[in-house]
């Protein structure tokens, strides 16, 4: 399991392979996953750990096709 702060889609079969951990300022961070047929798909922000914030800015969340 990877631990730290990440994003992914709801119910991905592969776990999350992104993840920040440890102190920083803001730090981009990229999740790709393929849609191989039209459905409806959540993109989760999340905090992994026992203790530790972690945040989103949420005006900097883009979703972009990649051809």
């Amino acid at each position: 399991m990877i631990h730290g702060a990440g994003l992914r889609i709801s119910g991905a079969k592969d776990k999350r392979a992104n993840g920040l951990t440890g102190n920083a300022k803001l730090t981009p961070l990229a999740y790709e996953f393929t849609v191989d047929e039209p459905r409806e798909v959540i993109l989760v922000a999340e905090l992994r750990g026992s203790k530790g914030d972690a945040w989103f800015a949420l005006g900097s969340l883009r979703l972009r096709r990649i051809p």
